[in-house]
C-alpha cells in the first residue's frame, strides 16, 4: 500500500503543501502521514509563525494525516530516518526545500534525494504541484571539498575582518576572537571534525602571517607571541572540539530517539501477531524498512531449518542464496557468521540467530556485500531480534497452555464419558441380563402376560442401549470431522412424520401432534441426520415432560428458512440448565420419568447436526409451562424449467 508523508513547516506556503498532498492521497488512496521536525531554532519562531505552525498541524490532522514530531537539528536526517522506519512511497515537500540560506550546505532536498532512494518526491509551490523528483536505485555523490571550500572561505572572511579592525585600530586580542569564533563556526557548518583541527592550525598561522611584526613572514619579535599563539590555537580547538562534541551529542540523542521509536513501533507490531510466521513477516519487512538490504529468515525447529521467507527490495534481483553449512552452524552455536566474522567470512550475508535463553527459533540473513552495517544499525538489529525472540517465546508459551487446557479438556471429556457409561449403562445392561436370565431359567412357570412385560422390558432396554452408542458414535465423528454427510433436498413433513413413527411404541399416554403449514417446504439437508436430530428432540421431551403431556411439532417458513418447533407442556427448563443444555455430557438437574439416566449426548449432536447444516438452535420455556425447542435450517428453493 502507497503511503504519502507531507513535510510540515511554519511557512505560509505549507498550508497548499498540505492540500496537494491531500489530493495525492485521494487520487492513490495510501495511507497518510505529517511529520515536522522540531530544532533548537523552534523555540525562536515568532509567534505569528507558531501560530501558523499550529494550523498547518490542525488542517494535516483533519485531513486525516497521523502527525509525527521528531526532534533533532538536521531536518533531512530525521525526515529519512522516518521514511525509512515506516516505508513512505512518496514524499509532497514545499519549494524552499530546494533552496539553503548557506550557500556553502547542501539543500534539504538534495540529502533526501542522496538519503531516500525508491522514494518518489513531489515539490510544491504557492500555487500549484510544479515538479516530481524520483529516485530509483540511484546515489547522490557527497563531496568533501565542500566541507572544505566552506573552511576557506569563513577563513578569508575573517582574514578580511581582522584588516578591518586593525585599520580601525582595534587591538590584536580583538582580532584573535575573531578567529576563534570562526573556528566555531566552522565546526559547526563541516561534518568532518578534522576540520576544526585543521582551521585551528590554519588560523594561528593566519593571524601570524597578516597581523604579527614582521608582517607576511611566520617570524615574530616579541617573546611573548609564542605563547599567544599556543593559547590562541588552544582556544581554538577547544571550541571547535566542544561545539563538534555538542554535534555529537546531539546526534546520540536523535539516535537513540530514533531507535526508541523503532523499537516501540516494531513492539506493537509483535503483539498483533497470532503465531510465529506472523512474526517473521513483521521481522522482515521491518528490516528491510530499516537496513534497506535483502532478507532471508529461516524458521528453525528444534535446531533443524523448517522452511524460509524471503523480503526483496527488488523483486528482480535476489542477493542471497541459501547456505545451509552456515545456518547450520549458527543453529548449533548460537552466534553471529559469515561477513565480517571469524566462521564463513567469505560470505556475502551475515547470519544472526533469533534466541532466547539459548533456545533460537530461526536465523536471519542479511546481505551484506561490501556495504556493511554500522555499529548504530548493528546495535538496534540486536535489539529488533531479541524482541521478535521474546515475541516468539511468548507464542510458544501461550500455545502450549492452549495445547496443555485442550488436553486437560479431552481428559475431563474422557472422565465423564467413562463416568457416565459405569453409571447409566449398568442398568440396562443389568435389567436386560436380569430379565433374560428369568425367561431362561423360569419361561415355563411364567404365564403369558408376564413373559410379554419382560420381552418388552429387554427390547426397550436394548434400544434404549442403541440409540445412546449411536448418539455417542455421531458425536465423535462430527467433531472428528469423519462424518459422511449427504445433502439432498428433503420434505420436511416426511422427515416430520418419520420420526415421530419411530417413537410411537414410546408414547405411553402422550400425545404427538403435528402442524405444518406447508406441506412442499424443502431444506437441503441428510435425511438420516435430521431423522436422529428430531428423535433425539422427541425423545428428551418424553423422558423429561412427564406422563399424560401433549408434544407439539410444527413446521413454517420464515426469513429464507425453515423454522422446526418441538413443544411439549411440561414442566420446563430452569434457567440454569437452559444456559448449558447443549454442552457435551450436560445432563442437567430435571427428574427422569423413568429409571434411565441421560448421558447428556442427545442435545449436544442436536447443536451439531444443525451446526452442519447451516442452521441454528434455540431452546426457551414457554407459557403458561412448557418447552420449546425451535430448529431454523436454510429452505432449499427448487427451480422449474417449463
Amino acid at each position: 500500500m502507497d503511503h504519502v508523508l507531507v513535510c510540515l513547516s511554519s511557512s505560509p506556503s505549507n498550508k497548499k503543501t498540505i492540500e496537494e498532498a491531500y489530493r495525492l492521497v485521494q487520487v492513490t488512496q495510501a495511507k497518510f502521514s505529517a511529520i515536522y521536525v522540531e530544532t533548537s531554532h523552534s523555540s525562536s519562531l515568532s509567534s505569528q509563525d507558531q501560530k501558523r505552525l499550529q494550523e498547518n498541524h490542525r488542517l494535516a490532522q483533519k485531513l486525516g494525516a497521523s502527525l509525527e514530531v521528531v526532534y533533532g537539528e538536521d531536518i533531512s536526517r530525521e525526515v529519512s530516518r522516518y521514511i525509512q522506519m515506516v516505508g513512505v512511497s512518496d514524499v509532497v515537500i514545499g519549494r524552499s526545500a530546494l533552496k539553503s540560506r548557506n550557500p556553502f550546505k547542501k539543500t534539504i532536498m538534495a540529502k533526501l534525494l542522496e538519503e531516500c532512494h525508491n522514494v518518489e518526491f513531489h515539490i510544491v509551490s504557492d500555487y500549484s504541484l510544479l515538479e516530481n523528483f524520483t529516485m530509483r536505485n540511484s546515489i547522490v555523490l557527497f563531496h568533501p571539498i565542500q566541507d572544505l571550500f566552506s573552511c576557506v572561505s569563513i577563513l578569508f572572511v575573517t582574514t578580511l575582518i581582522g584588516f578591518v579592525f586593525e585599520s580601525m585600530g582595534f587591538t590584536k586580542e580583538n582580532i584573535i576572537t575573531i578567529y576563534i569564533l570562526s573556528v566555531l563556526i566552522i565546526s559547526i557548518i563541516t561534518t568532518n571534525k578534522g576540520f576544526s583541527l585543521i582551521s585551528s592550525i590554519i588560523s594561528v598561522i593566519v593571524f601570524n602571517f597578516f597581523f604579527t611584526d614582521p608582517k607576511y613572514t611566520l617570524f615574530v619579535y616579541e617573546q611573548g607571541y609564542p605563547v599567544t599563539f599556543f593559547v590562541m590555537f588552544l582556544s581554538a580547538f577547544m571550541t571547535g572540539t566542544l561545539a563538534s562534541r555538542l554535534k555529537s551529542i546531539a546526534k546520540q540523542s536523535s539516535m537513540r530517539a530514533y531507535r526508541t521509536k523503532i523499537l516501540l513501533d516494531t513492539d506493537q507490531a509483535f503483539t498483533k501477531t497470532q503465531n510465529k510466521k506472523e512474526t517473521i513477516n513483521v521481522l522482515g519487512k521491518q528490516l528491510v524498512k530499516l537496513l534497506q538490504k535483502d532478507i532471508v529468515i529461516y524458521n528453525v525447529e528444534e535446531n533443524k531449518v523448517v522452511t524460509s521467507y524471503s523480503f526483496w527490495m527488488n523483486e528482480d534481483h535476489h542477493s542471497i542464496d541459501f547456505e545451509e553449512e552456515i545456518v547450520d552452524w549458527v543453529c548449533q552455536n548460537n552466534r553471529q557468521a559469515g561477513y565480517g566474522t571469524k566462521q564463513f567470512g567469505d560470505s556475502k550475508a551475515l547470519y544472526l540467530s533469533i534466541q532466547n535463553q539459548n533456545n533460537v527459533y530461526g536465523v536471519v540473513g542479511i546481505s551484506i556485500k561490501d556495504n556493511p552495517l554500522e555499529s548504530f544499525e548493528m546495535d538496534l538489529l540486536i535489539a529488533i531480534l531479541q524482541e521478535c525472540a521474546l515475541n516468539m517465546e511468548n507464542i510458544s508459551i501461550q500455545k502450549e497452555k492452549e495445547e496443555a487446557a485442550l488436553l486437560a479438556q479431552k481428559e475431563k471429556l474422557r472422565a465423564n464419558l467413562l463416568r457416565g457409561i459405569s453409571h447409566d449403562l449398568r442398568t440396562p445392561l443389568t435389567t436386560i441380563s436380569g430379565n433374560a436370565n428369568i425367561l431362561m431359567t423360569s419361561g415355563m412357570y411364567l404365564n403369558e402376560e408376564t413373559k410379554e412385560d419382560l420381552y418388552k422390558s429387554i427390547f426397550e432396554d436394548s434400544v434404549w442401549l442403541t440409540n445412546v452408542v449411536e448418539n455417542l458414535l455421531s458425536v465423535s465423528r462430527i467433531e472428528e470431522g469423519r462424518m459422511n454427510v449427504c445433502f439432498k433436498p428433503e420434505l420436511v413433513e416426511e422427515l416430520i412424520e418419520e420420526a415421530v413413527h419411530h417413537i410411537d411404541q414410546y408414547k405411553k399416554k402422550n400425545t404427538v401432534k403435528i402442524e405444518i403449514e406447508d406441506s412442499c417446504l424443502l431444506i437441503k439437508a441428510d435425511a438420516r441426520l435430521i431423522m436422529q436430530l428430531l428423535s433425539n428432540l422427541l425423545d428428551n421431551a418424553l423422558k423429561y415432560a412427564g406422563e399424560e403431556v401433549c408434544i407439539t411439532i410444527r413446521a413454517y417458513a420464515k426469513n429464507e428458512y425453515a423454522h422446526i418447533e418441538v413443544q411439549d407442556d411440561g414442566p420446563g427448563i430452569s434457567a440454569e440448565d437452559i444456559e448449558h443444555i447443549f454442552e457435551t455430557f450436560y445432563i442437567g438437574h430435571a427428574r427422569i420419568v423413568d429409571s434411565k439416566r441421560s448421558l447428556g449426548l442427545g442435545l449436544s449432536l442436536c447443536k451439531n447436526i444443525v451446526d452442519l447444516h447451516n442452521g441454528s438452535i434455540e431452546v426457551f420455556n414457554v407459557e403458561p409451562h412448557g418447552a420449546c425447542f425451535r430448529i431454523k435450517l436454510p429452505i432449499e428453493k427448487v427451480i422449474i424449467n417449463e
